[in-house]
């Protein structure tokens, strides 16, 4: 019985590179309007009570804070919410709603996320 020294970078069927083909990835997920489609209005940046909302992530996906731009003035607004999750952000905005009150729909007439 002979013994064949034969490892697998001898057989060339072995060692043929594989082409992996790559998906083309949609949106994830689409919520609400797009920016684009906003109206006109908002963009001329004429009336006051149009907001751009956007959020930073922190060093290592450590803390969030979220912040609110008023499109006309430049007021920015800061809130730090500790972590990303979606009821922390609708606390921020249901404290806003709590403490401007009746002013609310007057002064956030809009809020569009960047």
């Amino acid at each position: 019985m002979e013994i064949c020294n034969i490892k697998n970078i001898d057989l060339p069927k072995k060692v043929q590179r594989k082409t992996h083909t790559q998906k083309v990835r949609q949106h994830k997920r689409l919520y609400g309007t797009s920016i684009e489609e906003r109206p006109a209005s908002v963009d001329s940046r004429v009336m006051f009570g149009h907001w751009e909302g956007d959020g930073i992530v922190g060093k290592n996906k450590q803390g969030h804070l979220i912040t609110l731009v008023e499109r006309k003035t430049g007021i920015g607004l800061l809130f730090n919410v500790g972590d990303r999750k979606a009821d922390k952000i609708v606390n921020v905005l249901d404290e806003l709603e709590h403490n401007f009150g009746a002013l609310f729909p007057l002064v956030f007439k809009s809020i569009t996320k960047c």
